[in-house]
């Protein structure tokens, strides 16, 4: 069961982070932003994870990373 579990939490992972790169109207962040919000993220203890270019804050769609 668990490991079933993790499998689907994978897969919507990856049905979001795949939902998110094709969105209409990109959430482009600027290098400062994407800072600030990470940084207040880890300070709060949520989750932080970037997956394709793509910023999660708890499992949340945040905005496109900018490019380095």
């Amino acid at each position: 069961m668990n490991r079933l579990w993790l499998r689907f939490k994978l897969w919507a992972n990856q049905a979001a982070a795949m939902m998110a790169s094709y969105q209409a109207n990109p959430n482009q962040l600027d290098p400062d932003t994407a800072n600030d919000l990470i940084r207040k993220a880890k300070n709060d203890g949520q989750t932080v994870s970037v997956v394709n270019g793509c910023l999660y804050l708890d499992y949340k769609f945040a905005g496109f990373m900018p490019p380095s």
